[in-house]
């Protein structure tokens, strides 16, 4: 049999074979992942050159905030762990690359998307918190005074 050429109805008799007693045997599914730390492996001014942020800010900081919105009812599949997601949300921040790779661990470019999509609304759902806005008009023309006479406008 030429592999190129095979039909739907040669396809539909090796699903069947198992039912007449045959033995089927299925390729195994390969999970590589190298399950190094980040924290560990990296010392902190290597950390903080790749990610742009302190381990401690990492931990301390970010990661709590936005870890409750990681929960899931289900760990289907390899499941991303939270930290390793966010590592991967700061490193594309820092880089603008979706190839990333965080320490030997290789993730596809769909995969960052989705990661970097779901961390995104995670973080910008603490806008209100840390970025505030002025109100009253004074407010405001304090802030262009002072942005003018920083820059020279």
């Amino acid at each position: 049999m030429d592999p190129d050429n095979f039909e739907i109805v040669e396809i539909q008799d090796i699903n069947s074979s198992s039912e007449e007693g045959e033995i089927q045997i299925r390729a195994l599914k390969k999970y590589i992942r190298d399950g190094q730390n980040p924290f560990e492996f990296f010392n902190e001014r290597e950390f903080k050159k790749r990610f742009r942020f302190s381990k401690n800010s990492v931990m301390f900081g970010i990661l709590p905030l936005i870890e409750e919105g990681f929960a899931k009812i289900y760990n289907r599949g390899l499941p991303i762990s939270p930290v390793i997601q966010l590592l991967i949300c700061l490193r594309f921040y820092a880089t603008a690359s979706f190839q990333v790779r965080i320490c030997l661990i290789f993730f596809s470019q769909s995969t960052i998307s989705r990661i970097i999509f779901r961390v995104s609304i995670l973080i910008a759902s603490h806008i209100n918190r840390y970025i505030r806005m002025p109100i009253s008009e004074e407010a405001r023309t304090e802030n262009k005074r002072l942005y003018d006479e920083r820059y020279q406008l």
